[in-house]
């Protein structure tokens, strides 16, 4: 490694540090309207507004909206972007957002720690895959004693990293530390600065195609990704009317990769979710399977 380990536990420090709780803003009253209960915020901006992150579980949302396949809602459905769930977190508790791609073990986090209450529809494709740097020369799970593998905490990469090595055998402690956005994430292995991380899809194959190697893909037993919905939101007249659409659209979207496979949607994977050809051509997934509204 280029970077001291020293060095690497004082960045870790500083990104646990920055990646705690964060305080919920812009809190405002409820308004009734047409008998249901609809945030302020959303009527004033004029739009409906779904977090997504730049991964292969959001390309059915993407395409969606590309196409023009949300329709007969009364306001505008627009996808918002981030590459870190920490921020859609702080978007969906300062309502900001009204929707939100993300995935249960976080979505019961914000609940018991923000107090936000959301509906969930799933499963989505997101699964994670654990990459390691080509420098650091590790092929087993037993060679992680003493290394650090990058995930978000109160997550599902949270849990998956205690669950990969339950019964693994290691020479000495293994260190899980906190780099929220997915770019830094890649960034920080790319530059030989992190031994292991976790990425969902494309960013797994473009660590990959840079020589760096899979080291775990748990399988799906469960799949962690869903759609959220702030239940206020969710409750009113509007949100009813509007969810419903969106999971129309996007069970629609699903229908349609599954029918043409990922590489008829090669130019909205190059738009939206940065994948270069070589990236595409290596791509594969697990079938999209269409939203349900989860009971839990």
């Amino acid at each position: 490694m280029k970077t001291s380990f020293c060095s690497l536990l004082i960045l870790a420090y500083v990104l646990v540090s920055c990646g705690g709780r964060t305080p919920a803003t812009d809190r405002t009253d409820t308004i009734t309207v047409d008998g249901g209960v609809e945030p302020k915020t959303q009527k004033m901006r004029r739009q409906i507004a779904i977090g997504v992150m730049p991964t292969l579980d959001c390309l059915p949302l993407f395409l969606a909206v590309d196409r023009d396949w949300i329709q007969g809602v009364e306001k505008p459905v627009v996808l918002t972007t981030y590459t870190s769930h920490l921020d859609i977190d702080t978007a969906l508790t300062g309502r900001s957002i009204d929707l939100a791609m993300m995935e249960k073990v976080r979505c019961k986090s914000l609940t018991e720690r923000e107090g936000i209450q959301l509906r969930y529809f799933g499963p989505t494709a997101l699964q994670w895959t654990l990459v390691a740097n080509h420098d650091s020369r590790l092929v087993r799970l037993e060679q992680l004693g003493d290394k650090m593998i990058a995930m978000t905490r109160f997550s599902a990469t949270d849990l998956l990293s205690d669950e990969v090595m339950q019964g693994v055998n290691t020479t000495s402690q293994v260190y899980k530390v906190q780099i929220n956005d997915l770019d830094i994430r890649l960034g920080m292995l790319l530059n030989n600065e992190m031994d292991v991380a976790w990425f969902p899809e494309p960013y797994a194959t473009r660590a990959i195609l840079r020589g760096h190697k899979k080291l775990k893909t748990p399988p799906l037993k469960e799949r962690y990704g869903v759609l959220a919905v702030r239940e206020d939101f969710a409750k009113s007249d509007l949100g009813k009317m509007a969810t419903a659409t969106i999971v129309q659209a996007y069970d629609r979207a699903a229908d349609s990769i599954n029918k043409y496979g990922l590489k008829a949607y090669a130019p909205e994977m190059r738009k939206y979710l940065g994948a270069d050809t070589a990236t595409v051509r290596r791509l594969t997934a697990e079938p999209f399977l269409h939203l349900k509204e989860s009971k839990e």
